[in-house]
């Protein structure tokens, strides 16, 4: 194989440049080598990002939905109670009417 001379030192003392502020580093080269990591990496951070946004839009969509359909049953199963009630009201009323 042929080597870089870059690439043979880096293969030489890979501790020297794990970092992006490698110790033997010149600020051009940290930077350089900053702008290559932050190329590789904000794409797939971005596209993360945006699918996790689109999850959550989805589940805010299907929480609203299960939310109204809740409300409605809420309210009819209301209704239909206060109709109940009502009826007995009513017929409690006649009853006690009739009885005097």
């Amino acid at each position: 194989m042929n080597f870089t001379q870059d690439e043979k030192e880096t293969h030489e003392q890979p501790n020297m440049h794990t970092f992006i502020t490698g110790v033997n580093m010149s600020k051009k080269q940290g930077e350089e080598r900053f702008q290559k990591y932050q190329e590789l990496h904000t794409g797939d951070i971005w596209m993360n990002y945006k699918a996790l946004d689109s999850q959550v839009e989805e589940m805010e969509k299907n929480i609203q939905r299960v939310v109204e359909n809740q409300e409605k049953d809420f309210f009819l199963a209301f209704k239909n109670k206060m109709y109940t009630i009502s009826k007995e009201m009513k017929e409690l009323k006649e009853k006690a009417s009739s009885e005097r």
